[in-house]
């Protein structure tokens, strides 16, 4: 083997060989156009850009842009729609979008709406969020459930207040000491300070001359449990707490104030004398006939109204004679006028009732003489009756209303001259 090597003509062949083989072979500056490049060393199509795009996270993807879920929101604070625009972005079940919001929500029940995908609530744990929680310059995260827009992770909730500096609103001061308590110093300023008001003496009774002082009642002492504070400051029974009868009076003595006696059984009736006893009153007024009356020699009995206006009747119409009255009978025939019949029934009566208020009228003989005077007498509230107008010397025409009255009612009375 140590006599095995290359001669000449070996290195020769050996090299011929090499050369052979390394034919066809690319220098290393070599390059090939990639599919798609129209140029040696220039990008395949396909590493560009996806043939297909997808969607990732709510946003489109083809390898040409690269892929973003952040916008800004402007809308104003009372508008609950609020607008966010997102290039690309797709409203699918996943989506997610990153929102800075320039200004502080303060409508109910907002809405998201990103790059016109349509307006969806959001919500905050299942829930719609609260106004405010949408504040200037706070940067949300969103992600789309299928139906609203949950907001993730946790938010600050807690409303931070600012000290008010208007006169009465003032904040609390640092300082104080043990003891001390806030005190009025001016203009709604609190100050720490001592309480200088903490013993109190018993208040300061009054007398005949001098009015008293507020202060701590006095303690009742042990027995005064039934007795009331007086304004002279001592615990006392208060007088005149238990009271008796009235005092009667007497033919020459005054009677006194007091309780009034009860009334027996039976006395509810009676009243109470002057002597303390439930008496019937002695004077008692009986009504009387008229007759009995103006013959009485009774000073205990009165006239009626009705009794004193009859007699001043009988005094006004001394001298003259009264006829009894007559009655309509309670078959009396009555006759109805109308506009149509009056001028034939009765044609003088239109001047004295143009209106026709007693349509209906009956004529009834009566006693008296042609120049006597007929008074009115008929009874009090009886509805119907009319006026009255002569026909002849013996008849006497009688007028009423639709509610004239059919039962024999004696209607005048007259009065011989």
């Amino acid at each position: 083997m140590a006599n095995n090597y290359l001669d000449k003509t070996g290195l020769t062949h050996l090299w011929e060989k090499i050369k052979a083989a390394l034919a066809g072979k690319a220098n290393t500056n070599h390059t090939h156009n990639y599919a798609g490049s129209s140029s040696a060393g220039g990008s395949a199509t396909s590493a560009v850009k996806l043939q297909s795009a997808r969607t990732v996270d709510g946003v489109d993807f083809d390898g040409s842009a690269a892929i973003m879920h952040y916008g800004t929101c402007s809308t104003a604070a009372a508008t609950a729609a609020k607008v966010v625009a997102c290039t690309g972005f797709k409203l699918v079940t996943g989506a997610r979008i990153i929102v800075k919001f320039a200004v502080t929500n303060t409508a109910d029940n907002p809405t998201l709406n990103v790059n016109s995908s349509g307006a969806k609530a959001i919500q905050y744990r299942g829930a719609a969020i609260n106004a405010g929680y949408l504040a200037a310059n706070r940067t949300l995260e969103f992600v789309y459930d299928g139906s609203a827009y949950q907001l993730i992770g946790d938010l600050d909730t807690n409303t931070v207040y600012t000290h008010p500096t208007s006169a009465g609103n003032k904040h609390i001061p640092a300082g104080g000491a043990a003891g001390q308590i806030l005190r009025w110093s001016a203009d709604g300023t609190a100050m720490w300070g001592a309480d200088n008001n903490t013993t109190y003496t018993a208040f300061k009774a009054a007398t005949a001359s001098a009015a008293g002082g507020a202060g701590l009642v006095p303690a009742p002492a042990a027995g005064k449990q039934g007795q009331y504070l007086r304004g002279d400051g001592t615990w006392s029974t208060p007088a005149n707490t238990t009271y008796s009868n009235m005092t009667a009076a007497t033919a020459s003595a005054a009677g006194k104030a007091g309780l009034v006696p009860a009334p027996t059984a039976g006395a509810q009736v009676k009243y109470l004398r002057g002597d303390g006893t439930w008496q019937t009153p002695p004077y008692t007024n009986t009504w009387r006939g008229i007759v009995n009356n103006l013959t009485s020699d009774s000073t205990t009995d009165s006239l009626s109204a009705a009794q004193g206006k009859e007699l001043k009747r009988l005094i006004d119409n001394a001298g003259s004679k009264l006829v009894d009255g007559f009655t309509i009978a309670a078959t009396a025939t009555w006759t109805q006028l109308t506009a149509d019949n009056i001028a034939s029934l009765d044609p003088d009566y239109k001047t004295v009732d143009p209106a026709l208020s007693y349509p209906w009228f009956t004529d009834v003989a009566y006693t008296c003489a042609a120049d006597d005077i007929i008074e009115p007498m008929w009874p009090a509230n009886v509805e119907g009756i009319g006026p009255y107008i002569k026909v002849t010397a013996n008849k006497l025409r009688i007028y009423a209303d639709s509610n004239k009255n059919g039962t024999a009612l004696t209607a005048f009375k007259c009065k011989k001259g």
